[in-house]
């Protein structure tokens, strides 16, 4: 399931044209699925939703994919059995929640005790 024009625009607003990873201008970005599309992954609406979804620059792009176990851990890849609405990303250094109406939430760290 590819991401609607609604949904991109959801994600252009949020992101500003920059990575969001890297946080660099990225006027050739790419929209990336953190759950990706494959293995049953486009039958579930949220496939095609805003917490799916990085804009990305080309070079964070191609790292994703190329070290998938260092993306899983910052949840610029979620596996299949993940809710993408319910897991972290490491949104330009910071561990957040993203949101179908385009919020980017910082996780606040749990008190030492």
């Amino acid at each position: 399931m590819k991401f609607s024009r609604a949904v991109k625009a959801i994600i252009d607003e949020r992101s500003q044209g920059s990575c969001e990873i890297c946080g660099t201008s990225a006027p050739d970005g790419q929209y990336h699925h953190r759950r990706p599309r494959g293995m049953g992954g486009t039958k579930r609406s949220e496939t095609g939703s805003p917490v799916n979804a990085l804009y990305l620059c080309q070079e964070c792009h191609a790292w994703i994919e190329s070290l998938r176990a260092h993306a899983l851990r910052n949840g610029w890849l979620v596996s299949q059995s993940e809710d993408p609405a319910l897991t972290p990303v490491n949104y330009r250094g910071v561990i957040s929640t993203l949101t179908n109406e385009g919020r980017v939430i910082p996780v606040m760290p749990e008190p030492s005790s």
